[in-house]
């Protein structure tokens, strides 16, 4: 199942048939269930999504995507079902964290959200833990309905507005 539409349900039932081979892939189908979840359950929300949607994977050591406020962090989904490892949770802290302490947030709610495709958490800057862990189709539920009532613009550095607007 892939294309506009995949829904979470389609990406638990590939992890569950181990069809995931790599990060990349499994980072692009959830993106495009997560539109589509957002297009059914929060129109108003789906229909911002494109410019606002930003991959930012690099040399610059940031979140795999963020959108609005929250930011992801993806991992391979194992062959078989295990938590997420304590090494990408602390990766999404750092980087909440790090958002966290700038100028720019004008407090606003800072999200971050990290999944294997077996498991799921949510956490809330500032937090150590995650407040909502557990399955994936579960926390994924979650998501949507947190994106939905609290998903804000939040502009923290001039490349978000430039990847936001297109111009400084």
């Amino acid at each position: 199942m892939s294309g506009s539409g995949v829904l979470f349900k389609g990406v638990s039932d590939k992890v569950l048939a181990r069809q995931y081979s790599n990060e990349a892939t499994f980072r692009q189908e959830f993106v495009e269930a997560l539109k589509n979840e957002l297009a059914t359950q929060c129109p108003d929300k789906a229909a911002l999504l494109n410019p606002v949607l930003e991959y930012k994977v690099g040399v610059r050591k940031r979140a795999d995507t963020r959108l609005f406020n929250v930011f992801f962090e993806f991992e391979i989904p194992p062959p078989n079902s295990a938590p997420v490892t304590k090494a990408k949770e602390l990766q999404l802290i750092g980087y909440l964290d790090k958002v966290g302490k700038s100028a720019n947030v004008h407090g606003n709610p800072i999200f971050g959200f990290v999944t294997n495709g077996w498991f799921a958490e949510i956490f809330r800057y500032p937090a150590a833990a995650p407040f909502q862990s557990g399955d994936f189709p579960k926390v994924t539920s979650s998501l949507v309905a947190l994106i939905s009532q609290s998903a804000t613009l939040g502009i923290t550095e001039p490349d978000d507005f430039i990847a936001i607007f297109g111009t400084w």
